[in-house]
Formats: structure tokens, sequence, C-alpha cells
């Protein structure tokens, strides 16, 4: 029974070890894309509209102190 669970380790030792190999490639510098060109978001086209009646009578009138 001990061997097979020293065989067990073995396996999952393995496999670990080609799960890290498999990161160390993907995260080295040299695979990763330039970032000229990547943008996460797109770009907003438009500007954000605002309704001017509701900003001037929501906001508070500062001219009386």
């Amino acid at each position: 029974m001990a061997a097979a669970q020293v065989q067990a380790l073995i396996s999952m030792a393995e496999a670990l070890h080609r799960i890290a190999s498999a990161l160390e490639v993907r995260d080295d510098p040299e695979n990763v894309p330039p970032m000229s060109g990547f943008h996460p978001r797109p770009a907003r086209t438009g500007s954000v509209s605002v309704n001017r009646s509701e900003a001037k009578t929501s906001s508070p009138d500062r001219s009386k102190k």
C-alpha cells in the first residue's frame, strides 16, 4: 500500500510540475502580446447628455447668503 501512495504522490508532483511549466510559458514576457492597440473597453464615441433644466433646479442657489 505504501508503494501505491508513493506512486500517487509522484504522479501528483509530475502533474503540478507540468502545470507550473505551462504557467511559466504563458507568463513569459516574450509571449505577452504588446500593449499597443489593446483596449480593454471600447472608447466612448458620444458625449453624455445632461438635461440642463434639471441641473439648474437641482443645484443650490449660491447667490442667496
